[in-house]
């Protein structure tokens, strides 16, 4: 059995349509890589890498930790008592200019931007987060803000390698004419597919776990673990401001796994079945992107956009590559967990019905 599912994984690299995706996902892993911080931030044009120290401008790997010296000086829970020493502590402080713009550090831009601090009749913590139901820690959160979107972006390209990947597994050999040769033989019929869903499987999920160790590994041990108790509400991007979830940037980063990784399992099992529905490798991967792509949020939202909504877009497969609008739309850590448990039984029941669309549609002859 080894054998045969080592013959059909050379199978799938065979296809010199692999190389373009697979050129362009490291190529977008670099990018990303340099944008927030794997490799250091002096090439970097995040928001976090500009700060300022007695109003001279500090720029990259040097502004980014200024930026998370002063929030560290902060670090706590957010009360009225802290927002009104920032308020005081900022009151005269000194700032850089960049293009005739100020420039302060990131802690003074964020409390700035969520409580107006600047100003004379600023926001309490209730005014903000009074529906929070926890404490709400202040930290630095770049380190976990910089992780979060890069293996968000990641899994968004790998979905569209595995699409790409996984298109032809049926079609490859209708194309070559050797997909009843192959099905007379004595692994073929059922054992075919089999073979053939097992070899993509294992494939596509080396890869993910090879390049997310890789990627874990170089960020981690570069940055550590620290402020993984910073809420979510503080992340350094600021989009989670408005989200009532009560969530570490820690227990964030570990949804983001958990549901990156059952997304892109369903997501290649759905192209599966695409796969052994279509007649060429162009019309499943056409057919695939637009069937897995065509209910992401960004689409939905165009047209809607409310809590109820993004929820029950979470069982979207696509959805679950990236959960920010889930997370905001949640108040309890609960949803997250029935969502993430729904997305395994959909992969249950549609692999179950693989099964048996092999079987009554006539894929194979049998013998």
């Amino acid at each position: 059995m080894i054998t045969i599912i080592r013959s059909e994984i050379g199978k799938l690299f065979r296809m010199k349509i692999m190389i373009l995706p697979i050129l362009m996902m490291l190529g977008v892993i670099i990018m990303n890589m340099f944008d927030y911080g794997t490799l250091g931030y002096d090439n970097s044009r995040w928001r976090l890498a500009y700060s300022q120290k007695d109003g001279e401008l500090l720029y990259g790997q040097e502004g980014y930790e200024r930026n998370k010296e002063v929030a560290t000086a902060y670090q706590g829970e957010v009360t009225d008592e802290l927002i009104e020493k920032l308020h005081r502590d900022y009151e005269n402080a000194p700032y850089a200019e960049l293009d005739g713009s100020p420039v302060y550090d990131y802690t003074y831009r964020f409390f700035d931007a969520v409580f107006g601090i600047s100003y004379e009749h600023y926001l309490s913590k209730e005014d903000v987060w009074g529906e929070v139901d926890g404490t709400i820690r202040y930290g630095f959160t770049g380190d976990w803000d910089a992780y979060g979107y890069i293996i968000t972006q990641f899994f968004r390209f790998f979905a569209i390698f595995i699409i790409i990947f996984a298109s032809p597994l049926f079609p490859y050999e209708r194309e070559c004419g050797m997909l009843e040769t192959v099905a007379t033989v004595k692994h073929g019929g059922e054992s075919l597919l089999k073979y053939k869903i097992k070899a993509v499987f294992i494939t596509a999920n080396v890869i993910l776990f090879v390049v997310l160790a890789i990627l874990s590994i170089l960020h981690f041990s570069k940055y550590g673990f620290a402020n993984a108790d910073v809420s979510i509400q503080c992340s350094g991007d600021r989009q989670y401001v408005t989200a009532v979830l009560d969530c570490t940037m820690g227990e964030l980063t570990v949804f983001k796994l958990l549901f990156g990784i059952v997304g892109c399992n369903l997501i290649l099992l759905l192209t599966v079945l695409v796969s052994m529905l279509s007649m060429t490798s162009l019309a499943s991967l056409c057919v695939a992107m637009v069937s897995i792509w065509a209910l992401n949020y960004k689409m939905v939202h165009a047209l809607v956009n409310n809590d109820i909504v993004n929820i029950l877009l979470a069982f979207i497969p696509v959805n679950a590559l990236d959960i920010d609008s889930l997370i905001k739309s949640v108040s309890n850590k609960a949803v997250l967990y029935m969502v993430l448990a729904g997305l395994i039984a959909i992969f249950v029941v549609v692999s179950l019905f693989i099964k048996k669309l092999w079987k009554t549609r006539q894929f194979y002859i049998k013998k």
